[in-house]
């Protein structure tokens, strides 16, 4: 019985893949650009990324995905920042620790897609905009992590995409601008995951955190 209840568990590489391509569907623009468990796209990376979304136009995010406790996804996650994209030589500023629920973990092989859509993830964003800066973690305390469906980690990738470290070379003059902007969205999506489909297309962070910032500010008064 405990074999087959073993052979009736889902891995995290089949839900990475599933994941994968459900953020596909999400996005069908991003096609060709997200991975799952695969080799050689980051330079001198031993081990290959969950899944890894390189959008055309967009900074690069690593996904790191564990079940419930997930007590490495964040050290994964962390170790990632300032890897350099295989093929662009792109810095990766922004890294995606998730822990999968147990309807996850217990799911059939056949069920795996539809849990993956379905289902409500634990999620912590380890950021870092600039070449030997130190790392930030949202949420910062150790047992706390932000809940997000599917729809919502997709809308959080998208945001991610923006780089800091772009932007600072940019014209753009938001006087928003906040050191921990990226921070500062994520504390304003925390409210509300609809925030990112609220609000209109920013040409930059600064831009979406002083437009996020503003919602959270009217929802909360």
């Amino acid at each position: 019985m405990k074999g087959q209840e073993r052979s009736n568990r889902t891995s995290e590489r089949a839900v990475n893949q599933s994941l994968a391509t459900a953020i596909v569907k999400e996005r069908p623009g991003w096609t060709g650009n997200v991975d799952a468990e695969a080799t050689n796209v980051l330079a001198e990376a031993a081990k290959a990324p969950d899944v890894l979304v390189a959008r055309p136009g967009g900074q690069a995010v690593v996904i790191e995905t564990e079940h419930a406790p997930a007590r490495i996804a964040v050290d994964d996650a962390l170790v990632r920042l300032g890897a350099r994209v295989r093929g662009t030589g792109e810095r990766i500023e922004t890294a995606f620790a998730v822990r999968l629920p147990e309807a996850l973990r217990t799911s059939r092989p056949g069920d795996v897609e539809d849990a993956v859509r379905d289902a409500a993830y634990g999620l912590k964003i380890c950021t870092s905009n600039a070449d030997g800066a130190p790392a930030t973690l949202w949420p910062q305390a150790p047992g706390e992590w932000a809940e997000a469906s599917l729809p919502a980690l997709v809308d959080l990738i998208e945001i991610a995409g923006l780089s800091e470290r772009k932007l600072a070379m940019s014209r753009c003059r938001s006087a928003a601008f906040h050191p921990n902007s990226m921070s500062r969205v994520l504390s304003a999506f925390s409210a509300s995951p609809n925030f990112a489909r609220r609000v209109p297309k920013a040409c930059c962070i600064r831009c979406a955190s002083r437009r996020l910032w503003k919602v959270s500010t009217k929802s909360s008064a």
